[in-house]
């Protein structure tokens, strides 16, 4: 069958009239990323890029005579141009006109949908949309917040993706099929077999490349050869320039979306998969058209200038069961195994010279030569040597970690090390005890496996790549593309074999056939004949696995009962003591609520409480901007109103604590709630940036004005990592200039001027103070079952019955004000974070312990709560 395909015959590149590219983009494919990719080859290729066509209204169907108008213009262009527009294909010929180069992208079209959902709601997106266009009409926040799951889940027309149907509820751009198709009427129908057929019809006839980012390395390797003139050296930009072009238009706040809601909506894509899958096997058709693929093409082992066999190997992918293997087979097969690599420690990079030495040594071993050491590639031929057959094995790269975390905590491979160095450092007993599953969830440091970090924590081998990619610097940076490129590069160009014990037939099978010399007859060594050394090995670690596990295990601790700690800890707290409710002199709750805390979830549920516990619900009105530390008139007027309202009553405003007794006023019920400091930063930059943020404030304040696009794309780590003021948290700073609320301790401190310094003592220690006389309940969002327990027992005429309220209605409640935008950010940038943080840090975890004392102090059965 491979050998049937013929690079000419599925190159239509040859039937173009002219030399011009015509890109009609499907929308959300990735055509902003394949643009700058044309940018960075436009000076390289002599391109020249037509750029109108950018900045061009989409319309779903052109009538013939703009048909005729577009295709007129494209003609015209000189030859070398690049023509790009979302539009759908356009039939030349049928004006006589010469035919352009066509090429496209395409996507898993229920990506595209989600993609295409959350990109009409990015804040970047609209602010673009109406700075150009202030008066058009801007959509409900609602509409900004809603949910792909629930859309899809409840009939919402906008997720409802009908097969024939013609009219969209929301313009979506699900047809993708309808850029191939064209402007018939035929082709409007969504998920049509008529439309899909008449598009794949189009793609195999006229398109040259139809290629996808699903499949980058296949789709750049077949534009570079079929359409050289335009995207020669395409790899080798894409590389240089990877950050650049992959960033380009990508989404980073879109959210998770479930696996039953995608399957749900494959449905009614039936025939657009079709289309898809059509697309991408004419795509793997023309790649392997480009490769001749036999056996000999493949073998690597021709490309070896001396008989030497040099296994590279990797950490931890069963290198030493291999090394068993070859000295088995060096007696049967008459070659010499060189030991002194295996007793080397492994380095990561060495110098050129380093290099030099090592390839010299394994070339002066001679023919009939086996060398193994765990070192990177090297290039022998940079040095003036011949090349050996190189050979490799890869692992799962999360099994291989896995692997590496245990095994250097392993006493066997310790006992060796410290008999080889009796004077090297030994860790601490709590290292080797150290629980991979609670190393990667506590966040700790050397669990953290941070994309393009170059400096590990703790050496962990978790760069496999770098076997394969060499000694370049560029290698280094961890889970790299570009690192990924030259591993590919050299595995395909040098390697004999790269095997893996995860398919120990196939892998034994090409080794006996690709490198006879060295492998024949490593089946029936494998299956029945490994000397005794080896099976003795495996005989002790089975053995041994009792002794391993129980070591240090202490197997005469009695049982404790689950009741027996908590009694214990409990016996010293006292409920009274912990409850400031007691001091209140007004049956008033005051909720100087700290933002981005759940405190929008929080007024909800008081307000429902309102009503069941018949007290007053108030809250103050939305503010332009909002003053949350207050001149000592404006503190006596706001506590002066608070003090005036009917008894029992609510009130909530974003504001310092303040104290009523200096105003000579009766002093209420304070409450607030807490949240993760790192957290809450992270949540304020991504809510301020919020579509739906703006359009509430747009519409509050019509005269406000909307906030730069450049500023509403920025992202978090960037911001932090590139030193931008707006992410550096920097001790003592008393203005910013920014209104992010870092300082959570100021709502507790109060509105002194000393309480202004960020992550300051004397700011940290007024807000502890604070909330040990005055708050009755400070409760944590992070931790919402133990929070309303204690609201409800500590201030129950407002708060009894919060609990079933909650359970009752959790999956509303914990949606109010969710931002669905937010998308992850690396313990690595939140690390670098919590270091300007330190004292903030500290108030959290006061007002978390003193929550879970007033916990324990009522001996509260914990009630299991919906999430």
């Amino acid at each position: 069958m491979l050998k049937s395909l013929n690079a000419y015959r599925l190159n239509n590149t040859r039937k173009a009239e002219i030399d011009v590219l015509f890109f009609n983009r499907c929308a959300k494919v990735g055509s902003e990323a394949l643009l700058e990719l044309f940018n960075k080859l436009e000076d390289f290729n002599d391109l020249t890029m037509e750029r109108e066509g950018l900045h061009r209204p989409t319309k779903r169907q052109l009538e013939k005579h703009e048909q005729r108008e577009l295709a007129e213009t494209i003609s015209e262009f000189v030859e070398g141009s690049v023509y790009i527009e979302h539009v759908n294909w356009i039939d030349f010929e049928a004006f006589d006109l010469p035919k352009p180069i066509y090429i496209n992208l395409v996507r898993d079209p229920v990506e595209r949908v989600i993609s295409w959902y959350f990109y009409s709601r990015g804040a970047y997106k609209n602010a673009i949309e109406y700075r150009k266009n202030p008066d058009k009409p801007i959509k409900s926040a609602e509409w900004y917040k809603k949910d792909f799951n629930e859309c899809v889940r409840s009939g919402d027309p906008e997720c409802q993706y009908v097969p024939f149907s013609v009219k969209d509820f929301v313009g979506n751009f699900k047809r993708q099929t309808l850029f191939f198709c064209g402007h018939h009427d035929d082709c409007i129908p969504f998920n049509s077999p008529a439309a899909v057929q008449m598009a794949k019809e189009h793609v195999e006839r006229d398109y040259a490349v139809v290629g996808s980012w699903e499949d980058t390395n296949i789709t750049l390797t077949v534009f570079e050869k079929y359409i050289p003139r335009f995207f020669q050296g395409a790899k080798t930009v894409f590389e240089i320039h990877n950050n650049q072009i992959t960033n380009r238009n990508k989404n980073k706040r879109k959210p998770k979306i479930d696996a039953d809601v995608k399957e749900m909506i494959r449905k009614n894509f039936t025939n657009e998969y079709d289309f898809y899958y059509f697309c991408k096997q004419r795509l793997y058709k023309q790649y392997l058209a480009l490769h001749s693929f036999t056996t000999k093409s493949l073998n690597n082992t021709r490309k070896a200038d001396i008989d030497i066999l040099f296994f590279n190997r990797c950490a931890k992918v069963g290198s030493e069961a291999m090394t068993s293997m070859l000295d088995n087979l060096g007696v049967r097969n008459q070659f010499v195994l060189e030991h002194l690599g295996l007793n080397k420690p492994g380095k990561r990079y060495l110098p050129p010279k380093e290099q030099e030495r090592l390839a010299d040594f394994i070339f002066r071993l001679g023919a009939n030569s086996a060398y193994i050491e765990h070192v990177n590639w090297i290039d022998f031929h940079d040095y003036g040597l011949p090349k050996p057959i190189y050979m490799n094995l890869v692992r799962d790269p999360v099994e291989r970690v896995i692997s590496w975390f245990f095994y250097a905590r392993n006493s066997y491979k310790n006992a060796h090390m410290f008999r080889k160095n009796p004077n090297a450092l030994l860790f601490p007993a709590t290292w080797y005890k150290k629980d991979f599953n609670e190393c990667v969830r506590s966040g700790d440091p050397e669990c953290q496996y941070v994309p393009f970090t170059y400096i590990d924590y703790i050496g962990n081998f978790k760069r496999q790549s770098l076997f394969f990619c060499g000694h370049n610097l560029d290698c280094l940076p961890f889970d790299s593309p570009y690192a990924i490129q030259l591993a590919k590069e050299h595995v395909e160009r040098e390697y004999a074999v790269v095997g893996s014990w995860e398919d120990a037939n196939i892998t034994l099978t090409v080794l006996e056939n690709y490198i006879p010399k060295f492998f024949r007859g490593a089946l029936s060594a494998y299956y029945g004949n490994f000397d005794n050394s080896f099976m003795k090995f495996l005989y002790f670690c089975l053995a041994n696995k009792a002794q391993i596990t129980n070591r240090n295990r202490n197997n005469r601790k009695p049982h404790i009962d689950k009741d027996a700690g908590p009694s214990v800890r409990m016996q010293s707290l006292n409920a009274l003591e912990l409850n400031n409710t007691r001091k209140a002199e007004l049956d008033l709750v005051f909720f100087n609520r700290v933002p981005k805390v759940g405190s929008q979830t929080f007024m909800e549920l008081l307000r429902r409480l309102s009503e069941r516990n018949n007290f007053q619900f108030h809250r103050d009105a939305v503010q332009k901007v909002e003053t949350i530390r207050l001149a000592d008139d404006q503190q006596q007027e706001l506590a002066e109103v608070i003090s005036d309202l009917p008894e029992p009553s609510v009130f909530i405003k974003h504001v310092c604590y303040t104290n009523f007794t200096k105003f000579n006023l009766p002093m209420p019920i304070y409450v607030n709630v807490v949240r993760d400091p790192i957290e809450r930063v992270i949540s304020w930059f991504y809510y301020v940036r919020a579509p739906w943020y703006f359009v509430e404030r747009k519409a509050a304040f019509p005269d406000l004005p909307l906030p730069h696009p450049a500023w509403l794309k920025k992202d978090f780590e960037t911001c932090v990592l590139s030193g931008d003021q707006e992410c550096t948290y920097t001790q003592g700073v008393t203005v910013e200039g920014i209104g992010d609320h870092r300082r959570q301790s100021l709502f507790f401190c109060g509105h002194a001027y000393e309480c202004t310094p960020f992550n300051t003592v004397g700011a940290l220690e007024r807000a502890k103070f604070a909330v040990e006389s005055q708050y009755a309940v400070v409760g944590v969002l992070e931790d919402m079952n133990t929070t309303l327990s204690v609201f409800e027992k500590y201030i129950p005429r407002f708060f009894e019955g919060v609990r079933d309220i909650y359970q009752s209605s959790a999956e509303y409640l914990t949606k109010i004000n969710k931002n669905n935008f937010k998308p992850p950010v690396s313990e690595k940038v939140k690390d670098i974070v919590r270091h300007n943080f330190t004292n903030e840090i500290e108030f959290y975890q006061f007002c978390l312990q003193r929550l879970h004392k007033q916990y324990l102090a009522t001996h509260i059965p914990q009630k299991i709560l919906a999430p």
